[in-house]
């Protein structure tokens, strides 16, 4: 049910809030919790609830209205409370709820903004 009231939210943001020709989302991914947003011009955009970082906006503060997280990102996707990322250079970011490792960076500590994951290109994954 939350899922659809962000989707929901997500509509209404998209209709209302962006004029035609303007800078437009993309792409949209949705957590248990939180909910991303890609826009034409790689800004990655996120709001919902943050106590683990899943937003990636270096806090744990809930947000209800899209924050914007970074630039340069070419996909977004998001698992239950954490969030995978690609660069446009082809570098994978992660970030959020990493108690079990899901992050893929050798630690089980939370990330409350993006850290780089592995390799520095697409070529070495």
């Amino acid at each position: 049910m939350k899922n659809l009231a962000y989707y929901l939210l997500f509509t209404f943001l998209m209709k209302s809030a962006l004029a035609p020709g303007q800078n437009t989302y993309v792409k949209i991914a949705a957590g248990a919790v939180h909910s991303l947003a890609l826009k034409t011009d790689g800004t990655l955009w996120a709001w919902g609830f943050n106590a683990y970082g899943q937003l990636g906006d270096g806090t744990q503060v809930d947000k209800n209205i899209p924050v914007l997280i970074g630039s340069d990102y070419a996909t977004i996707a998001a698992g239950s409370i954490h969030t995978l990322a690609l660069k446009t250079d082809g570098t994978l970011w992660a970030w959020g709820f990493n108690g079990d490792g899901e992050l893929g960076d050798g630690t089980v500590v939370n990330k409350f903004a993006p850290v780089q994951i592995g390799p520095n290109t697409k070529s070495e994954l």
